[in-house]
C-alpha cells in the first residue's frame, strides 16, 4: 500500500508507539466513568446520522455510560472539526467520520484528518449507485456513456457539493469510462437528487440507501452500483464491471475517531465496544433496512491505514482531473 501523505506516515508511527506504552491516565480512571459525547458534522436526519444514531444506542448498552449525539454542521466539516479541536483527548468526546470527509481534505484542504484526530473503528458502509431519473432515455450506463462520448462536456450530472465524495467519484468513473460530462453542485445529495427526479441533470452518484427511496416510486433508474457484487436489494442492477466500466468498487464508509493523543488503552477500549455494539443482530438488521451494512476495522491502526488509502486514491483523483477549487 502505498502511504505517500506525510501525514499518514506521522499517524501510523504514533499508533505504533503509542502501543508500546501504558497510559497512566487512563489507569487511574477506569474507562468509561461519565456520558460520552460524539460530534457529528453533519445535520441530523440524513443517512449518516441514522446509522450512527443505530449504532450509538448499542454502543450505550455495551460502555454502559449514556452516549450523546451532537450534531455540528456547517463550513464543509469545518464546524465539527473545530469544536472537536477543543475537546480534551481522554476518550470522552468522539467525532463521526466520514469517506466525504476525506473528499474535503485532498480539495479543500481546510484541515488533517490524520494529524488531528485517532481514528478509531468503522460503524457502516454503503456501496454507491450510479443514478439517472425515472424519465430518462437511458437505460444502461453503456448508453449513457455512449451519449457523454459523443457529446463530450454537454452532459451533466450533480453533485453534493464541490469536492465531495460523490464528485470525486464520478471524476474517477469519467475517467475509466473515458467521456467528460459537467459538474452541477448542490448544497447535498438530496437537494441534487431532486433536481435529477425533474430531469434538470442527467445523472448522479449517490449512496444506495438515498437511492432506495427513489428507485422503488419509479423516481429514479438504477444503472450501475459500485460494488463487487449485485445488491440483494437490487438485483437488476448491474455492478459497474458488468457495466464495463473499469472503476474499483466504492463504498460510503463512517467510524469513529478520537482526538490526536489520546491514550492507547481508551482507544482500544471503544475499539472493541463498537465491534460489540456492530455485532448485534438487531443493530446489523436495522442498518440491512436502510441500505447499510454494519462493518468493522479489524484494529485502530487498521482503519488509520483505511484512511490512508482513501487520502492517496481521492488525491491522485484530484491530480489526474486537475480539480482545483476556492478555500
Amino acid at each position: 500500500m502505498k502511504l505517500s501523505h506525510p501525514t499518514t506516515r506521522r499517524a501510523l508511527l504514533g499508533l505504533a508507539c503509542a502501543a508500546a506504552f501504558s497510559s497512566s491516565a487512563w489507569a487511574a480512571d477506569k474507562y468509561p466513568s461519565r456520558p460520552i459525547r460524539i460530534i457529528m458534522p453533519l445535520p441530523a436526519g440524513g443517512p449518516a446520522d441514522a446509522l450512527l444514531r443505530i449504532h450509538a444506542q448499542q454502543l450505550e448498552k455495551v460502555l454502559k455510560q449514556p452516549v450523546v449525539i451532537d450534531n455540528k454542521p456547517g463550513g464543509s466539516y469545518a464546524v465539527g472539526m473545530s469544536t472537536m479541536a477543543g475537546a480534551p483527548a481522554d476518550g470522552y468526546t468522539l467525532l463521526a467520520v466520514n469517506v466525504s470527509m476525506v473528499s474535503t481534505q485532498v480539495t479543500l484542504k481546510k484541515f488533517d484528518l490524520l494529524k488531528s484526530l485517532v481514528p478509531v473503528g468503522r460503524i457502516a458502509e454503503t456501496p454507491a449507485m450510479l443514478l439517472v431519473s425515472g424519465k430518462s432515455a437511458y437505460k444502461s450506463a453503456g448508453e449513457l456513456v455512449a451519449q457523454a462520448k459523443a457529446n463530450p462536456g454537454r452532459m451533466n450530472y450533480g453533485v453534493g457539493g464541490a469536492g465531495s465524495a460523490e464528485h470525486l467519484l464520478t471524476v474517477m468513473m469519467e475517467q475509466a469510462a473515458g467521456f467528460k460530462s459537467t459538474m452541477i453542485p448542490f448544497k447535498g445529495t438530496i437537494e441534487g437528487m431532486t433536481a435529477l427526479v425533474a430531469g434538470d441533470i442527467e445523472y448522479q452518484v449517490v449512496p444506495v440507501p438515498l437511492a432506495a427511496q427513489f428507485i422503488p416510486k419509479g423516481q429514479a433508474r438504477g444503472l450501475a452500483v459500485f460494488s463487487p457484487q449485485r445488491l440483494k436489494a437490487f438485483p437488476d442492477v448491474p455492478t459497474v464491471a458488468e457495466a464495463s466500466i473499469a472503476v474499483s468498487p466504492f463504498s460510503y464508509w463512517g467510524g469513529l475517531a478520537a482526538p490526536a493523543g489520546t491514550p492507547v488503552e481508551v482507544v482500544q477500549e471503544l475499539h472493541r465496544a463498537m465491534a460489540e455494539a456492530n455485532a448485534s443482530p438487531e443493530v446489523q438488521a436495522k442498518m440491512a433496512a436502510i441500505g447499510a451494512i454494519a462493518t468493522n476495522s479489524p484494529s485502530p491502526l487498521a482503519f488509520t491505514k483505511e484512511f490512508a488509502d482513501e487520502i492517496d486514491r481521492m488525491a491522485a483523483a484530484v491530480k489526474a482531473g486537475n480539480i482545483k477549487l476556492e478555500q
